[in-house]
């Protein structure tokens, strides 16, 4: 059995060893100081592009097949001022519902404290059948998951 005063797999032991061989601090210093110059850095004022996770399912009602080509548009907007912050539109694969979705909002998009909603609609050769709108959760730093959507026929 190999005891702590004899070699070390810690970083810095209480006995100057690093890595199991005898040191002094300025090897220390010198170790911390090529980790730190080995880490991702950013800009003052540079923050990491993330984006928010928004997934669920859209259902129409009354259920139909739909032909092919059709599409659904989800709009991202700010719930009181109806400002449209993502939109994303994606081509239905299949006529069943559900329909899955998923977006990817930068979260540079969204203001933390702001309340958010999503439109969506199923557009069939240019027209709107289908429309709908769903009140996000308040906080969406991380992502919102299992959105279960509810069209009805536009009138």
């Amino acid at each position: 059995m190999i005891r702590d005063d004899q070699f070390s797999i810690r970083y810095l032991n209480r006995n100057n060893h690093l890595f199991g061989v005898k040191t002094n601090p300025f090897v220390y210093t010198l170790v911390i100081l090529f980790v730190a110059a080995a880490l991702p850095w950013r800009a003052e004022g540079q923050e990491r592009q993330t984006s928010i996770s928004i997934e669920g399912t859209v259902t129409y009602q009354p259920k139909m097949g739909l032909p092919q080509g059709a599409i659904l548009r989800l709009e991202v907007a700010e719930a009181t001022t109806g400002e449209n912050v993502w939109r994303d539109e994606l081509k239905i694969e299949h006529d069943q519902n559900p329909i899955p979705f998923a977006l990817a909002v930068p979260s540079e998009k969204i203001e933390q404290g702001h309340g958010y909603r999503i439109d969506s609609e199923i557009i069939i050769k240019g027209r709107t059948w289908y429309r709908g709108s769903f009140k996000l959760p308040e906080d969406l730093r991380n992502s919102a998951k299992n959105i279960n959507m509810v069209l009805s026929p536009n009138r």
